[in-house]
């Protein structure tokens, strides 16, 4: 499953944060052969238990929510 994340959000970040956290996703942007990329995560949900994808999913969410830049 793909989770596109918001234009500026860099997806490098979020999975090195991920990381940190045991969360394993992969980057989208990398995939991409131009210069025009898409910011996204590459979700991996086969084999985990219900409760555990919701504690990921919220993790992920905090995640994401620190790296959104402050106006």
């Amino acid at each position: 499953m793909v989770l596109w994340l918001k234009q500026g959000l860099d997806d490098s970040k979020v999975v090195q944060k991920c990381a940190a956290t045991g969360i394993s996703v992969r980057a989208i942007s990398p995939m991409y052969g131009t210069n025009i990329r898409r910011s996204g995560l590459l979700l991996g949900l086969g084999g985990y238990s219900n409760e555990d994808i919701i504690r990921a999913i919220i993790k992920l969410n905090e995640i994401i929510i620190s790296l959104i830049p402050r106006q």
